[in-house]
């Protein structure tokens, strides 16, 4: 960083607390995930929430979270190049950035959000319910005979 005279420009913060998290996700103007595996991708709905748009790879993860040219960029694993891009690109269009951001915080409030994952559960569950009952009376109706 400092050999590129980019001390000014780039920061490396360590460990940070939870509870600062939310304030080091809004001072961001965008956020870069260079996964080539992710399990869940909970740092993208964390910069979601703060309206930082998201430039990632397009990986299990992230390709359930980001919405493509949308809240933010997909891109082949390993492509730097792409990556680059597109990260710059967002950096030199701060309207487009920001528009981003907002559509990221809006899917994670109406899909992410806890009480649209539990209205989720409580939907499957009444599937689930349903499918048991079909089931039950099927195999009643097969014992009548």
């Amino acid at each position: 960083i400092q050999s590129k005279g980019l001390s000014d420009k780039i920061y490396l913060l360590g460990s940070i607390g939870y509870e600062q998290l939310p304030e080091i996700y809004a001072a961001a103007d965008l956020f870069l995930l260079t996964s080539h595996y992710e399990g869940y991708g909970r740092v993208i709905v964390e910069s979601f929430l703060s309206g930082v748009p998201v430039v990632s790879t397009a990986c299990c993860g992230p390709e359930d979270i980001v919405q493509h040219k949308v809240s933010g960029y997909l891109l082949p694993k390993g492509d730097g190049k792409k990556l680059s891009k597109a990260a710059v690109h967002l950096l030199s269009n701060p309207d487009e950035a920001r528009t981003m951001g907002l559509k990221g915080r809006e899917y994670v409030e109406k899909e992410l959000s806890s009480p649209a994952l539990i209205k989720k559960l409580v939907n499957a569950w009444g599937r689930l319910a349903a499918q048991s009952t079909n089931k039950d009376r099927k195999q009643h109706e097969l014992n009548a005979f």
